[in-house]
C-alpha cells in the first residue's frame, strides 16, 4: 500500500496540512537565509523584509511539491489543483 512512515491527511485536514507545511518550509527558508546573511554583518530592515518576501513567495509551491512526492511514494493518485476543481464544479 503506502511507504512506511508516510501518512497522508484526510480530506478534511488537507488544507490545514498544506498551510502548516508551507509555513514550516517558509520558516526553514527564512532561518537558513537569515543565518547565512548574518555572517556578513548586521542586516537592514529592507534586507530582512526581502528575505521574508522571498520565503513567502515560494512556500506554497514547495508545499505542493512535497505533498505530491509523498502521494507518489504512498501510491496515491495525484489530485487536480484546487483552482481546476473549482472551475469544473462551476462549469
Amino acid at each position: 500500500m503506502g511507504s512506511p512512515g508516510v501518512e497522508l491527511p484526510d480530506d478534511d485536514a488537507t488544507v490545514a496540512g498544506r498551510v502548516t507545511l508551507a509555513e514550516v518550509l517558509a520558516l526553514r527558508t527564512l532561518f537558513l537565509n537569515f543565518h547565512f546573511r548574518q555572517t556578513k554583518g548586521p542586516m537592514t530592515e529592507a534586507e530582512m523584509r526581502g528575505l521574508i518576501e522571498q520565503a513567502d513567495a515560494v512556500k506554497g509551491e514547495r508545499a505542493r511539491e512535497r505533498i505530491e512526492t509523498a502521494r507518489k511514494q504512498a501510491g496515491v493518485p495525484a489530485q487536480k489543483p484546487e483552482a481546476e476543481e473549482t472551475e469544473a464544479e462551476e462549469g
